[in-house]
């Protein structure tokens, strides 16, 4: 099997998906666009609250006007043209709420797997299937924490 990443490339992403744990397991929600969409985040071990927007056919305002106050989120929407739209109106109308958005996350994301992925719900599949492409990039001695799953 073929990496479609670099494995110095790869390893920034693991990084910034570890980072995402980290700032999910400290209760920061994470804003996605349907259940496939956590479901696929669930899968590679984030564990913090997710929501999804909208919410039980309620309006995109009104299902973030309803999340329980928080000091910050993450939005992980699609990466075509109607997530990038949701993620600005998500972020705009929370930062209203007085809600600071970590989008460089986001950004960062989209980044690494711009071109073979371009859904969240395609993220863990994606993951899997580079870590096992990885396995055979693993240089001799390397601590990388992705290779120890």
């Amino acid at each position: 099997m073929r990496a479609m990443l670099e494995p110095e490339v790869f390893e920034e992403l693991e990084n910034t998906l570890q980072e995402i744990r980290e700032v999910s397991e400290e209760g920061t929600p994470i804003i996605v666009e349907g259940k496939k969409d956590e479901k696929s985040l669930r899968e590679l071990d984030i564990s913090g609250p997710i929501y999804q927007v909208p919410n039980r056919g309620q309006t995109m305002l009104k299902s973030l006007e309803d999340l329980p106050k928080y000091d910050e989120a993450i939005i992980l929407t699609d990466f075509d043209r109607t997530g990038e739209n949701l993620a600005e109106f998500c972020e705009k109308q929370l930062e209203k709420l007085g809600v600071s958005i970590l989008f460089n996350l986001r950004d960062r994301l989209r980044g690494f797997v711009r071109k073979p992925v371009k859904d969240i719900e395609g993220m863990a599949s994606f993951i899997k299937r580079e870590r096992a492409a990885q396995l055979g990039h693993v240089p001799e001695g390397s601590n990388f924490s992705v290779f120890k799953r």
